[in-house]
């Protein structure tokens, strides 16, 4: 979580960043040339960041929700760690039996 808090910060310092490099070489360049090497250079600066923090909490959510899921002891399915009944064959679960966690 702290990580995830990092890389947002990362994110918006980043686009940041990416603003004061396209506002500063479109202001100094001498062509067209060169503004859209450095429209391209800040859009890089913010994007790249951006979509790598996007990614890092879509790994995690991927992760937690995973760790929240379990095996139907009767069709192998899987299914919240919470359920009382399957979803897929109908099965009522019992509470005594040991959650089995997805792999």
């Amino acid at each position: 979580m702290v990580f995830l808090v990092v890389c947002w910060v990362v994110t918006i310092i980043c686009a940041v960043l990416g603003f004061l490099t396209v506002a500063t070489g479109i202001a100094e360049a001498k062509g067209a040339p060169q503004q859209a090497a450095a429209a391209a250079m800040g859009v890089a600066w913010a994007v790249i960041p951006y979509c790598f923090t996007r990614a890092v909490s879509a790994i995690q959510r991927e992760v937690r929700d995973r760790q929240r899921t379990r095996r139907c002891p009767m069709c192998a399915e899987l299914i919240r760690g919470e359920a009382r009944v399957c979803r897929f064959c109908r099965q009522e679960l019992t509470s005594d039996a040991a959650p089995v966690l997805s792999e």
